[in-house]
């Protein structure tokens, strides 16, 4: 469980470099060159991790025709993801985005519970809207601050 939990807590470092370096290439050539470079460069990086790793590749027809057509929508959702923050971005810091951002990963969180996992869970529910409470409060204070 705690290497889950450092490798959890990587994965959201390397979420907000990397949305501040997108950031940075999209204020030069614009939010969707910079996304295509992006999936080019991830392209090439995947290609090279697969094949140092050693796993099968490609996927055999077996194996993807046990797999529902909705679960290789995951690269076209990233590529969502990393326009919207090409345009976002440059605009607010790094912070509010961060928190926006985890906001919205909250929501969406308890969604795909109740509805995917048929978990509900009025802990988690109350948590979540407890920490949106928080997140927002805290953008809020930052931006009346900023104001005076």
């Amino acid at each position: 469980m705690l290497i889950a939990i450092v490798l959890s807590l990587l994965s959201g470092v390397t979420r907000t470099v990397s949305r501040m370096v997108n950031a940075q290439l999209s204020e030069r050539i614009g939010p969707f060159q910079s996304t295509f470079y992006n999936y080019v460069l991830g392209l090439l990086c995947s290609v090279l991790i697969l094949f140092l790793s050693r796993d099968p590749w490609p996927v055999s027809t077996l194996t993807a025709g046990q797999i529902p057509a909705w679960a290789y929508w995951g690269g076209g959702i990233g590529v969502l993801f990393v326009v919207l923050s090409n345009f976002v971005t440059p605009k607010m810091p790094a912070f509010a985005m961060t928190l926006l951002i985890f906001g919205g990963q909250i929501g969406a969180g308890i969604v795909i519970d109740v509805f995917i996992h048929q978990q509900f869970s009025l802990g988690q529910i109350a948590g979540g809207m407890l920490i949106l409470v928080g997140l927002l409060g805290n953008l809020f204070i930052d931006q009346n601050r900023q104001l005076a």
